[in-house]
C-alpha cells in the first residue's frame, strides 16, 4: 500500500470519533524519538521493542515542531500551565524548548489495542521498567535517565493518540517512499539532513 493511501485509511480514522474506542479494536498509536535521540540508536531501541510483536509501524518520518505543535501536542500540559503558571506544569516552558530544539521522528503504529500496548513498552514517565523503550534507550547510552529530556513519547489515550497523528502530520517535512522497514527507517536516519550529529 502506498503513502497516500495509508494517509488516507489514518486521516479517515482520525476523524470517526468510535474508531478504535472498543478493547480488541485495531488502532492507531503514536510514537516520538524526541529532538535528543533523533538518531539510529533510539530509532533501533523503537524497532528492536516492536519486532517481536504484532504492531506494525505504518508511517515514519521527520518533523519540526513549533510552538503551536507543541501546545497541541502536550495540551492537557499546556492548559495546566496557562492555567496556573507556578502549579504542576510549570515545567512547561522547558518542555518547549526541548520539543522545540531540533526535529522529532514521528512512528505511526497500527495493531489491536495499539495505544495501551505500545504505552506500556514505551515505559512510564518516572522510572521506567527494564525491558521497556526509555529504560534500554539510556542503559544503551549508558547515562542516567532523564525524567525532562526522556528521548521516547508514546501516546497514553485513543483520543490522545488521534489528536498526536494529526498533529504530527501537519508539521511533517518529508516522509520517505520506501515502506518503513528496519532498514530503510535506519538508513533515511542515518542519510536525512534533518538528523543530528548526535549518533553515539
Amino acid at each position: 500500500m502506498d503513502n497516500k493511501k495509508i494517509l488516507k485509511e489514518i486521516e479517515e480514522y482520525i476523524k470517526n470519533p468510535k474508531s478504535g474506542e472498543n478493547e480488541g479494536d485495531e488502532q492507531y498509536s503514536f510514537v516520538a524519538l524526541k529532538p535528543s535521540q533523533t538518531n539510529t540508536t533510539g530509532a533501533g531501541v523503537i524497532l528492536d521493542s516492536l519486532a517481536p510483536t504484532d504492531f506494525k509501524i505504518v508511517y515514519f518520518g521527520p518533523a519540526m515542531y513549533t510552538e503551536k505543535n507543541v501546545q497541541t501536542h502536550y495540551k492537557e500540559i499546556f492548559d495546566g500551565y496557562v492555567a496556573d503558571p507556578n502549579g504542576k506544569f510549570k515545567f512547561y516552558p522547558e518542555l518547549l524548548e526541548y520539543l522545540t530544539r531540533g526535529p522529532i521522528y514521528g512512528f505511526i503504529i497500527k495493531g489491536k489495542n495499539a495505544v495501551k500496548g505500545v504505552k506500556a513498552i514505551c515505559g512510564a514517565t518516572k522510572n521506567p521498567a527494564p525491558g521497556t523503550m526509555r529504560y534500554e534507550l539510556f542503559k544503551i547510552l549508558n547515562i542516567p535517565y532523564d525524567i525532562n529530556e526522556n528521548g521516547i513519547h508514546a501516546s497514553g489515550e485513543v483520543d490522545e493518540a488521534k489528536r498526536e497523528i494529526a498533529n504530527f502530520i501537519s508539521a511533517a517535512l518529508v516522509f520517505p517512499k520506501e515502506n518503513p522497514s528496519m532498514d530503510n527507517i535506519t538508513n533515511f536516519i542515518k542519510n536525512h539532513k534533518t538528523t543530528e550529529a548526535n549518533e553515539r
